[in-house]
């Protein structure tokens, strides 16, 4: 037993901490743990519940039912036993017999449909359960998977609970040893007094690191007054200054916004003046423009009246025979005097502008390349050339064209342009023409001039004079257009019958053209009208749908 003077020393605490150190395993005996290799086990699957097993109900076989309806069909089809034999076949009542085989046959079409239903859910059962089984099976391998894995793992840990007694039984013993060892234990009690010796110089030099630390905290409360007391002279110096600095900040501010006030009244002013500025000059723009054109017009209009005084009097003097010379046939080229210039005026009040056409029928240069059309070898001939707007495009397009006109005004006005155009009639022209010599023959708005049987004389006529592969565009008022059909086809004094769509495509079909399309184009623009029900939006197609069709035919390639 130790024995010590010293009262802070707790004999008992201290054997305990002795008795403690010495059961403590030695470092290399402290690996009690199997080798990481035989830790990792594979997981252990989950079998899923097994499904519901749904019994499917039992199936209506029906079979009083039929037993019914066989008996009453036997009994609408056997004759009364009354009537001889040989005349029985005569008085079977068929008619019940049928009714009575009909229901049988529903009925048995029933029973087999609830079979059919039953097998499908009874297949379906069998199906959970074949799966069921199949993943208990795979369980089953995973279970027996694990367990070969597991089985070095556990044999390893049998042998680490042997080994770990043995340690056991070595420290027992070691202990025993210490207690009755004498000098070690008398080293043991020097050891714990210089441990004491050490305990109050460590709590000696504690107190003098708190008499330090208290010091310094006086200090630091010293030094944090002061510096508090600076901090708010500071603050006052700074605040005064931001105050300052705000007041001439905001005057600064001020001064400038009435300075941009004044610019942006400026600003205004000036923009006022240079909208009226530029109203002004977009209507004196305007009027120049108005009156270019309208002066255009009277020079293309003064033309016309000269050359039709021109021809009239060439007419006059051709009447007047010369002294012994037969009288001359007067010449069938232009109109009556004074309609020419006037149908030429007409268009420009209600045709449109140049710019305009030139707008709408851009849309059939795409069918003019396609063709090949508009070279040496197979140019285009316009039926009906007007103004000239066509032939101007398609030479703006290097594309080689020429015009027929049977107005005098209107032909002068194309040549005044540079364009080439020939004073004829239409149809004539045509027929003067060898056969397959044009690459495209177009019409805009001429069909509806004349009648029926020259529409006819000049469709063949235009077939005859195209090439192979050759295009025939012509365009006309759409009379699917109610407005169109029944009030504008009306304007023009010279419109004799409006041409349906289909009615041209099937006389274009009847002399033997090809490829045949229709499109209608312009319709009217900027409407407001509810279309949101199909019998409004067909009352929109039929008042404000496209205003004009056009007809694209080709004459086929040889065979």
């Amino acid at each position: 037993m130790i024995e010590t003077t010293i009262a802070e020393i707790d004999v008992a605490e201290l054997m305990e901490r002795v008795r403690a150190e010495a059961l403590r395993p030695k470092p290399p005996r402290r690996v009690l743990l199997p080798p990481a290799e035989s830790a990792s086990l594979p997981p252990v699957a989950m079998l899923p519940a097994a499904p519901a097993v749904w019994i499917p109900g039992t199936v209506k076989s029906r079979r009083d039912r039929l037993d019914a309806l066989v008996q009453s069909a036997r009994e609408n089809n056997e004759p009364s036993s009354k009537i001889p034999k040989f005349l029985r076949r005569f008085f079977r009542k068929q008619g019940g017999y049928n009714r009575a085989v009909v229901e049988s046959i529903g009925a048995l079409s029933k029973t087999t449909d609830d079979l059919t239903r039953r097998v499908g859910e009874i297949t379906t059962c069998l199906g959970q359960l074949n799966s069921w089984l199949l993943a208990l099976h795979e369980q089953s391998d995973a279970d027996a998977n694990w367990m070969k894995a597991a089985a070095p793992g556990i044999s390893k840990f049998a042998g680490y609970e042997s080994e770990l007694r043995q340690l056991l039984k070595s420290a027992g013993a070691t202990l025993d040893a210490l207690s009755a060892d004498q000098p070690k234990r008398e080293e043991i009690e020097r050891k714990v007094a210089g441990l004491e010796e050490h305990r109050v110089a460590l709590a000696e030099r504690i107190g003098a690191a708190e008499t330090q630390f208290a010091a310094f905290e006086k200090h630091a409360d010293v030094t944090s007054a002061e510096l508090r007391s600076r901090i708010e002279q500071l603050g006052r110096a700074f605040e005064s200054d931001v105050t300052q600095t705000a007041q001439q900040t905001g005057d600064h501010l001020r001064n400038l916004q009435a300075q941009t006030d004044r610019l942006g009244v400026h600003v205004n002013n000036l923009q006022s003046y240079v909208d009226k500025q530029v109203v002004e000059a977009s209507a004196i723009r305007h009027s120049f423009d108005q009156r270019v054109n309208d002066i255009i017009t009277d020079a293309a209009f003064v033309k016309g009246e000269l050359s039709e005084y021109g021809l009239l009097l060439r007419q006059i003097l051709a009447r007047e025979p010369k002294p012994g010379a037969s009288p001359k046939k007067p010449s069938k080229t232009g109109g009556p005097v004074g309609l020419d210039s006037f149908y030429f005026n007409f268009e420009n009040r209600f045709r449109g502008s140049r710019r305009e056409i030139k707008q709408r029928v851009a849309f059939y240069l795409p069918f003019i390349r396609r063709a090949g059309a508009g070279t040496a070898r197979r140019p285009i001939l316009d039926l009906g050339c007007g103004r000239g707007e066509w032939l101007e495009l398609l030479k703006e397009h290097k594309l080689q064209a020429r015009g027929v006109d049977l107005n005098t005004t209107m032909a002068t006005h194309c040549k005044g342009l540079g364009l080439k155009v020939r004073l004829a009639d239409a149809l004539e022209h045509l027929r003067s023409l060898r056969a397959n010599s044009q690459g495209a023959v177009t019409g805009f708005h001429i069909i509806e001039h004349v009648a029926f049987e020259t529409l006819m004389n000049l469709f063949g006529e235009a077939r005859r004079v195209l090439q192979a592969g050759g295009v025939a565009i012509f365009e006309s008022p759409n009379c699917k257009n109610l407005v169109v059909g029944a009030c504008n086809f009306n304007i023009d004094p010279t419109h004799r019958n409006p041409v349906f769509p289909d009615t041209a495509e099937f006389m274009l079909s009847s002399h033997g053209f090809e490829k045949i399309r229709i499109e209608y184009l312009s319709p009217v623009s900027d409407i407001r009208f509810d279309s949101s029900t199909p019998e409004l939006a067909t009352i929109k197609d039929l008042l404000y749908g496209p205003q004009d069709f056009g007809i694209i035919a080709y004459k086929p390639n040889p065979r």
